[in-house]
C-alpha cells in the first residue's frame, strides 16, 4: 500500500522539507504558552498588589485609630475630665 511518501523519504529529508511547517507548530504552542503565563502573572501582580492595598489601609487604620484615641484623651485632660494622679518619685534628684 502506497500513503504518497516518497520512496526516498529519511526522517532528514522530512525534517529539511517540512521543518519550517514542525517549528512553525512548535513556536505557535510556545507563543500560547508563553501568553498564559503572562495572563497568571498579571493576575497574581494584581492579587499581590490588592493584598498590598488591604494590608496598607489597615495599619494607616490603626495608625489613625490610635492618634485619635490620644488625642481625646489629651483633650480630656486639658478639659479635667480626666485626673492623672501624681506619683511619688522614690528617685533621688542629681542635686540631693
Amino acid at each position: 500500500m502506497n500513503f504518497g511518501f516518497p520512496h526516498d523519504l529519511t526522517a532528514y529529508k522530512l525534517f529539511t522539507d517540512w521543518g519550517s511547517l514542525i517549528v512553525g507548530g512548535i513556536a505557535l504552542v510556545a507563543r500560547e504558552t508563553r501568553e498564559a503565563a503572562n495572563l497568571q502573572i498579571a493576575a497574581i501582580e494584581r492579587q499581590r498588589n490588592a493584598n498590598l492595598r488591604d494590608a496598607v489601609r489597615i495599619e494607616v487604620t490603626a495608625i489613625v485609630n490610635y492618634i485619635a484615641g490620644a488625642i481625646e484623651l489629651c483633650c480630656n485632660i486639658a478639659n479635667g475630665t480626666v485626673k492623672i494622679p501624681r506619683a511619688a518619685s522614690t528617685r533621688r534628684s542629681f542635686w540631693e
